[in-house]
Protein backbone atom coordinates (compact mmCIF):
# COMPACT_ATOMS: atom_id res chain seq x y z
CA UNK A 1 0.00 0.00 0.00
CA UNK A 2 2.81 2.25 0.69
CA UNK A 3 4.86 1.36 -2.15
CA UNK A 4 2.86 0.25 -5.02
CA UNK A 5 1.36 4.51 -5.89
CA UNK A 6 5.69 5.47 -6.01
CA UNK A 7 6.54 2.44 -8.65
CA UNK A 8 5.50 4.61 -12.10
CA UNK A 9 7.52 7.33 -10.58
CA UNK A 10 10.84 5.12 -10.94
CA UNK A 11 10.91 4.95 -14.56
CA UNK A 12 10.35 8.53 -15.75
CA UNK A 13 12.45 9.48 -12.94
CA UNK A 14 15.84 8.25 -14.89
CA UNK A 15 14.61 8.99 -17.94
CA UNK A 16 14.75 12.69 -16.58
CA UNK A 17 17.53 12.16 -13.94
CA UNK A 18 20.03 10.93 -17.07
CA UNK A 19 18.36 13.67 -19.21
CA UNK A 20 19.46 16.61 -17.11
CA UNK A 21 22.77 14.67 -16.07
CA UNK A 22 24.24 13.99 -20.18
CA UNK A 23 23.18 17.94 -20.09
CA UNK A 24 25.33 18.99 -16.95
CA UNK A 25 22.59 20.54 -15.81
CA UNK A 26 23.30 19.91 -11.76
CA UNK A 27 20.80 22.59 -10.44
CA UNK A 28 18.06 20.93 -12.17
CA UNK A 29 19.28 17.52 -11.04
CA UNK A 30 18.75 18.17 -7.74
CA UNK A 31 15.79 20.46 -8.13
CA UNK A 32 14.29 16.88 -9.53
CA UNK A 33 15.54 15.06 -6.92
CA UNK A 34 14.13 17.40 -4.26
CA UNK A 35 10.63 17.10 -5.98
CA UNK A 36 10.38 13.70 -6.38
CA UNK A 37 11.56 13.00 -2.82
CA UNK A 38 8.68 15.43 -1.77
CA UNK A 39 6.10 13.94 -3.57
CA UNK A 40 7.30 10.23 -2.54
CA UNK A 41 7.12 11.93 1.12
CA UNK A 42 3.83 13.61 0.72
CA UNK A 43 2.28 10.02 0.52
CA UNK A 44 4.70 7.55 2.18
CA UNK A 45 4.23 9.73 5.41
CA UNK A 46 0.64 10.18 4.88
CA UNK A 47 -0.06 6.80 4.42
CA UNK A 48 2.67 5.27 6.71
CA UNK A 49 1.42 7.26 9.62
CA UNK A 50 -2.15 5.84 8.91
CA UNK A 51 -0.46 2.54 9.29
CA UNK A 52 1.55 3.44 11.98
CA UNK A 53 -1.47 4.90 13.92
CA UNK A 54 -3.95 2.64 13.44
CA UNK A 55 -2.00 -0.41 12.45
CA UNK A 56 -3.18 -1.98 15.82
CA UNK A 57 -6.74 -2.55 14.67
CA UNK A 58 -6.12 -3.24 10.87
CA UNK A 59 -4.15 -5.74 11.10
CA UNK A 60 -6.60 -7.85 13.22
CA UNK A 61 -9.49 -6.85 11.16
CA UNK A 62 -7.91 -7.81 7.87
CA UNK A 63 -5.63 -10.85 8.51
CA UNK A 64 -7.18 -11.83 11.98
CA UNK A 65 -6.71 -11.68 15.58
CA UNK A 66 -3.77 -14.24 15.55
CA UNK A 67 -1.77 -11.58 13.55
CA UNK A 68 -2.02 -8.57 15.76
CA UNK A 69 1.39 -9.31 17.12
CA UNK A 70 2.66 -8.26 14.11
CA UNK A 71 2.41 -4.67 14.62
CA UNK A 72 5.84 -3.40 16.23
CA UNK A 73 7.17 -5.20 13.02
CA UNK A 74 4.93 -3.46 10.56
CA UNK A 75 6.20 0.23 12.40
CA UNK A 76 10.30 -0.93 12.27
CA UNK A 77 9.62 -2.12 8.63
CA UNK A 78 7.41 0.79 7.61
CA UNK A 79 10.63 3.41 8.92
CA UNK A 80 12.80 1.60 6.37
CA UNK A 81 10.75 0.72 3.49
CA UNK A 82 9.40 4.38 3.54
CA UNK A 83 13.12 5.80 3.77
CA UNK A 84 13.87 3.52 0.46
CA UNK A 85 10.23 4.97 -1.03
CA UNK A 86 11.11 8.72 -0.36
CA UNK A 87 15.04 7.99 -2.09
CA UNK A 88 14.12 5.62 -4.92
CA UNK A 89 16.01 7.43 -7.03
CA UNK A 90 18.82 6.87 -5.46
CA UNK A 91 20.73 3.83 -7.52
CA UNK A 92 19.11 5.61 -11.39
CA UNK A 93 21.26 8.56 -9.73
CA UNK A 94 24.26 6.46 -9.36
CA UNK A 95 23.92 4.78 -12.65
CA UNK A 96 23.35 7.62 -14.51
CA UNK A 97 26.31 9.31 -13.21
CA UNK A 98 28.65 6.22 -14.11
CA UNK A 99 28.74 4.71 -11.16
CA UNK A 100 26.96 1.29 -11.17
CA UNK A 101 29.16 -0.88 -9.38
CA UNK A 102 29.14 1.47 -6.36
CA UNK A 103 25.26 0.43 -5.33
CA UNK A 104 26.25 -3.15 -5.91
CA UNK A 105 29.57 -2.52 -3.39
CA UNK A 106 27.43 -0.80 -0.78
CA UNK A 107 24.88 -3.37 -1.18
CA UNK A 108 27.59 -6.20 -0.20
CA UNK A 109 29.36 -4.78 2.72
CA UNK A 110 26.36 -3.25 3.98
CA UNK A 111 24.30 -6.58 3.45
CA UNK A 112 27.48 -8.66 5.32
CA UNK A 113 26.19 -6.25 8.36
CA UNK A 114 22.47 -7.24 8.39
CA UNK A 115 23.79 -10.64 7.92
CA UNK A 116 25.48 -10.32 11.01
CA UNK A 117 22.66 -8.37 12.96
CA UNK A 118 19.87 -10.95 11.90
CA UNK A 119 22.22 -14.02 13.13
CA UNK A 120 22.41 -11.61 16.58
CA UNK A 121 18.88 -10.23 17.04
CA UNK A 122 16.64 -12.98 15.80
CA UNK A 123 17.47 -15.25 18.26
CA UNK A 124 17.06 -12.91 20.90
CA UNK A 125 14.31 -10.09 19.59
CA UNK A 126 12.50 -13.01 17.07
CA UNK A 127 10.85 -11.68 13.75
CA UNK A 128 11.27 -8.02 15.63
CA UNK A 129 15.12 -8.35 15.75
CA UNK A 130 14.30 -9.32 11.58
CA UNK A 131 12.65 -6.29 11.10
CA UNK A 132 15.08 -3.93 12.60
CA UNK A 133 17.77 -5.64 10.72
CA UNK A 134 16.19 -5.35 7.40
CA UNK A 135 15.49 -1.15 8.20
CA UNK A 136 18.84 -0.40 8.97
CA UNK A 137 19.94 -2.10 5.65
CA UNK A 138 17.69 0.19 3.73
CA UNK A 139 18.34 3.08 6.27
CA UNK A 140 22.40 2.59 5.67
CA UNK A 141 22.50 1.39 2.46
CA UNK A 142 19.97 3.91 0.71
CA UNK A 143 21.70 6.43 3.06
CA UNK A 144 25.40 5.91 1.73
CA UNK A 145 24.22 6.24 -1.79
CA UNK A 146 22.08 9.06 -1.41
CA UNK A 147 24.83 10.84 0.25
CA UNK A 148 27.38 9.99 -2.56
CA UNK A 149 24.63 10.74 -5.57
CA UNK A 150 24.65 14.00 -3.91
CA UNK A 151 28.36 14.61 -3.43
CA UNK A 152 28.80 13.43 -7.22
CA UNK A 153 26.67 16.40 -8.42
CA UNK A 154 28.07 18.94 -6.00
CA UNK A 155 31.12 17.77 -6.95
CA UNK A 156 30.36 18.38 -10.53
CA UNK A 157 28.38 21.43 -9.97
CA UNK A 158 32.20 23.06 -8.43
CA UNK A 159 34.40 22.07 -11.23
CA UNK A 160 31.88 23.21 -13.66
CA UNK A 161 31.55 26.42 -12.15
CA UNK A 162 35.51 26.94 -12.09
CA UNK A 163 36.08 25.49 -15.40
Amino acid sequence: MVMLPIDPFIGPTYAEITRTIAECQWALTKRLLKRVSGISAIWTLSIGGILAIFGWWIIPFVYGSQFAPAYPALVILLMGYGFANIFQWNRPLLLALGMPNYPLVVAILVGLVKTGLTVGLTPILGYQGEAFALTSYFLASIGINVRRGIMEIDYKTIVEVKA
